[in-house]
């Protein structure tokens, strides 16, 4: 059992190694933003506006001058603008309309990477496989909860 048990994880491992290399060869030659821009556009696409810098840098787990520095990057490519918030510490960051075509066009690539990862997967087989990586994500938390001193 122990062999069979690594290798399960070596096989984890190996496939999201495999797709994280798949994506970052389909976002350079598709996307023309580094990886942190690209996440902090998502970020703001979903929220519509931000005011909370410091907020996204805990997101991404980078310092709040990472965060200013590549907003006022995606500001000057036109993908967000900034204007002065109510209170003047804060600027209230939007994303623009090259910014919305731009995620989306992200989105509709990345779907496309994740139909090509399931193709020949049966309906029955995509569940059966979702319930397994939950059943995984379970023990993983319990794990955590354990070292962290929880229950």
């Amino acid at each position: 059992m122990d062999n069979l048990i690594r290798d399960a994880v070596d096989s984890l491992v190996k496939v999201e190694r495999t797709h994280r290399k798949l994506i970052l060869k389909k976002c350079e030659s598709s996307l023309p933003l580094p990886r942190t821009r690209h996440v902090i556009l998502v970020h703001i696409a979903n929220k519509k506006k931000i005011t909370a810098q410091k907020e996204v840098a805990e997101l991404l787990n980078i310092t709040p001058a990472a965060v200013t520095g590549a907003i006022k990057k995606l500001e000057n490519d036109g993908y967000v603008s900034r204007s002065s918030g109510e209170d003047n510490r804060y600027n209230e960051v939007e994303i623009t309309q090259k910014g919305i075509k731009f995620v989306e066009s992200a989105t509709e690539m990345f779907y496309n990477v994740d139909k090509y990862l399931f193709e020949g997967f049966t309906e029955e087989e995509l569940k059966h496989y979702i319930y397994l990586q939950s059943k995984i994500k379970e023990n993983i938390i319990k794990q955590i909860d354990l070292e962290e001193g929880k229950k």
